[in-house]
């Protein structure tokens, strides 16, 4: 019996966010970003060092669009930042 590959929606981002990847058909998340993006979303920080195109951004941006989802307009502030997300 073969094993179902995972999809994106175990690691507890919002149905929008899984729905949006596989409409991508991007279903398969990488190995990195199984550990890292529960990680994201429980809000600890992570320093992933992986390979190029091993799906590094999408440990910071999913998280990102899954609180935008998530959060109502009263927790929003106006002019501040909120997020923050570093790249070399």
């Amino acid at each position: 019996m073969e094993r179902p590959s995972p999809s994106f929606e175990p690691l507890g981002l919002c149905a929008a966010v899984w729905n949006a990847l596989e409409a991508l058909h991007y279903c398969q998340p990488s190995p990195i970003q199984q550990q890292a993006i529960p990680a994201v979303l429980f809000g600890k920080g992570v320093l992933a060092i992986a390979d190029t195109g091993s799906g590094k951004t999408l440990i910071s941006a999913l998280p990102i669009l899954h609180r935008s989802q998530e959060e109502t307009l009263s927790i929003r502030r106006p002019g501040k930042p909120q997020c923050n997300t570093y790249a070399p």
